[in-house]
């Protein structure tokens, strides 16, 4: 009985021919295309650059120290991609897009603020503004450049009891 030398080519030389230009354009695309698809609709590697930064209350400039454990959100305005971080005990945030602490992106960012994940199935408390938990309706937005970027976020605190 004699077995081919490549089982895989004479299965693909003996396919019809359809079966033949669906492994052709399959190689194709693995080959060359994919990794350029990849890069075009965003999901390909790219480059951060550090980004820190304080949230502070309006009415005081002071660190937002009551924040500890809220999350900062950027979204990317001109690619989809984004990062976050959650706020230290200092009011301070450093963001992570692709690696812990790698910064953002080049560019324009929209910002979020919201807090913490409850685990008891309570609604979030909220210390500042609800508007800030929405990207769209936070009115928050940086740039990030390629030096190490330091930001000041400022929030205006929730009015009267905090809000469930």
């Amino acid at each position: 009985m004699n077995s081919p030398a490549n089982p895989s080519r004479e299965a693909s030389h003996n396919a019809p021919a359809g079966c033949r230009a669906g492994f052709a354009i399959a190689a194709w695309l693995m080959a060359g295309l994919l990794p350029a698809c990849v890069g075009a609709v965003g999901c390909g590697p790219r480059e951060t650059y550090p980004v820190r930064g304080v949230v502070v209350f309006a009415d005081t400039q002071q660190p937002a120290r009551e924040l500890a454990d809220y999350i900062v959100t950027f979204d990317s305005l001109e690619r989809r991609v984004g990062g976050s971080s959650p706020i230290d005990g200092n009011g301070g945030f450093v963001l992570s897009t692709l690696r812990p602490g790698d910064g953002a992106i080049l560019g324009r960012h929209r910002v979020a603020i919201t807090p913490p994940p409850r685990d008891d199935g309570l609604p979030d408390d909220w210390l500042i503004d609800r508007r800030y938990g929405d990207l769209k309706t936070s009115g928050l937005e940086v740039e990030v450049g390629q030096a190490p970027n330091t930001l000041t976020l400022t929030v205006d605190r929730h009015r009267g009891k905090p809000a469930k």
